[in-house]
């Protein structure tokens, strides 16, 4: 069942979830305030139990077109099927209701592993099956005439994990290019 949420039930769904950002916290509602962007923090409930989350953004844009934005997409478990369809749905119908025209997402998943020359990983991990999820739940990529995303969003992101390393690890990991 989709929710509503306060913000201090949102950020502290967000703030444990693998997939959050700060693009998902009520302090980023705050600055996209400042820009004229309204926003909900819409939460899909299971047995009393929030099992997924969204701060949606939504602006007007022309008077008659109102745009809704999940800045990082969905915090979500991607792979549970069920509930990603069930909260698209859910979301998509409540952004309807509002009079909104449509409805984007940049979910901050990692598609394949990649090496630091932006090469595939040999056996490394393939999420692209979640991108095949979207779309056949009716999300469209954004891309351009070569095939590249085409979004103000940034599409590559390397993440350097640094939790319980020294300061010397790091620096050994790191290769000279």
């Amino acid at each position: 069942m989709l929710v509503e949420m306060t913000a201090k039930e949102f950020d502290s769904y967000s703030y444990t979830h693998p997939l959050t950002s700060f693009q998902q916290s009520s302090a980023w509602a705050k600055v996209k305030e400042e820009n004229g962007w309204g926003h909900h923090f819409w939460g899909w409930k299971e047995n009393d139990t929030i099992v997924a989350a969204a701060m949606v953004l939504y602006k007007n844009f022309f008077k008659a077109f109102k745009m809704y934005y999940a800045p990082r997409g969905l915090l979500i478990d991607f792979n549970n099927k069920d509930v990603l369809k069930s909260f698209t749905q859910a979301i998509v119908q409540q952004i309807k209701l509002e009079g909104g025209m449509c409805f984007k997402i940049d979910p901050y998943v990692e598609d394949r592993e990649y090496d630091v020359y932006g090469e595939p990983i040999e056996n490394g991990y393939d999420n692209r099956y979640i991108i095949n999820t979207l779309k056949a739940l009716g999300y469209q990529e954004q891309l351009d005439k070569a095939g590249y995303p085409d979004t103000t969003m940034l599409h590559t992101v390397y993440v350097l994990d640094v939790k319980g390393k020294s300061e010397e690890e790091l620096l050994a990991a790191c290769e000279a290019s």
